[in-house]
């Protein structure tokens, strides 16, 4: 979608135009330098930094980012990098964007890493290849990576579930590829009820599957629609719930302690 959009993460994640955040969890926070982003073990409802190594238990995960960025890994390279001076110079912690924007999508018929922009002649590993450069950057400063597999719409290898085996295989290379950065949250899909699919709850449970066979640490999450609960309290690998908050910012940010303050009824499992 085109909106501007920020993400707030701890029991939920709002999109809007405007710095916003929600989190919980308790540690010192002196001796946890960059560490990684992780589930919170001792509780379902966040995520938090992971400072063990450091002697220094758990520390909570207070991400806010700047709006407008879904097209970020399509923007030219001098834009990719004021973005990041940006976000590390006002202490953003957290980007949000979409590795493929085509075939359906809000982006060009170029925002995806295919061989020629074609799916089926698989990735261009050279884009991956820039797209690393930036990832460790923002990994670096302490940038979350907020990846979504697709936008809303893109269905670049249709609708089918199970996936097809070029969808297994294009989730599993950009998975294993980009699994080692510390600060990464992966998200199935944009607003997925927009994905024009006959069953997008069942396509977002695949792809969560997939991601979490190829990477068993890191959180993954849906992106909702403006006011709908969670839909996957169930499912065992989807533990962060994103939605899309058509507000200003005083309403999302109350909206965002609400369901913070009542998350086993209306958050589901985090």
């Amino acid at each position: 979608m085109r909106a501007r959009h920020i993400a707030c993460v701890a029991a939920c994640v709002i999109g809007l135009g405007s710095l916003l955040s929600c989190g919980g969890g308790s540690g010192s926070q002196a001796a946890c330098v960059n560490p990684p982003v992780v589930r919170d073990p001792s509780s379902r409802h966040r995520l938090s930094y992971e400072c063990a190594v450091l002697g220094d238990g758990q520390r909570s995960f207070f991400l806010a980012g700047a709006g407008g960025s879904e097209g970020f890994l399509y923007l030219p390279a001098a834009r990719k990098a004021a973005i990041i001076d940006k976000l590390a110079a006002e202490g953003g912690n957290a980007i949000y964007f979409q590795s493929v924007r085509s075939h359906g999508g809000d982006g060009a018929s170029s925002d995806n890493p295919f061989v020629g922009g074609d799916p089926s002649k698989g990735i261009n590993d050279r884009v991956l290849d820039d797209w690393e450069t930036y990832f460790e950057r923002m990994d670096d400063t302490g940038i979350a990576l907020f990846f979504f597999l697709y936008d809303d719409g893109a269905q670049p290898f249709g609708c089918a579930v199970p996936l097809s085996h070029a969808e297994r295989e294009y989730i599993g290379t950009i998975v294993t590829r980009f699994r080692e950065h510390r600060h990464l949250i992966w998200m199935t899909q944009e607003e997925f009820q927009n994905g024009g699919c006959p069953d997008p709850a069942a396509r977002q449970r695949a792809i969560a599957a997939v991601i979490r066979a190829n990477d068993s640490a890191h959180a993954i999450g849906v992106h909702h629609m403006n006011g709908q609960a969670m839909q996957f309290g169930g499912d065992p690998n989807i533990r962060v719930y994103g939605q899309q908050a058509a507000a200003a910012p005083g309403p999302v940010s109350r909206a965002c302690t609400t369901r913070w303050e009542k998350r086993d009824g209306v958050i589901g499992s985090m």
